[in-house]
C-alpha cells in the first residue's frame, strides 16, 4: 500500500502546473494524496454515508479544484 505513494505523489505533483512552486507542488500533493487517503478508509469503514457515486464525485472534485487554483 504505502510503497506506491511516493510515486503517486510524484504523479500528481507533476499535474499542479498552476502552481510554479516545487515546494509548495509537493507539500499540495501530499495533502491531497492524505485527503484521499482518510477518505477512502472512511468510505471502506462505512463511516462515510455516501453512495458510491457520490464518493467519486467528491473525491475527484477534490483533485480538479486544487489542480486549476
Amino acid at each position: 500500500g504505502a510503497r506506491w505513494m511516493p510515486n503517486f505523489i510524484d504523479l500528481l505533483q507533476r499535474s499542479l502546473t498552476q502552481i510554479t512552486d516545487a515546494t509548495t507542488q509537493a507539500m499540495v500533493a501530499t495533502g491531497l494524496i492524505g485527503a484521499l487517503t482518510a477518505l477512502f478508509t472512511a468510505y471502506l469503514d462505512g463511516r462515510l454515508a455516501v453512495t458510491r457515486e457520490q464518493f467519486i464525485d467528491h473525491c475527484a472534485e477534490l483533485l480538479l479544484s486544487r489542480a486549476v487554483t
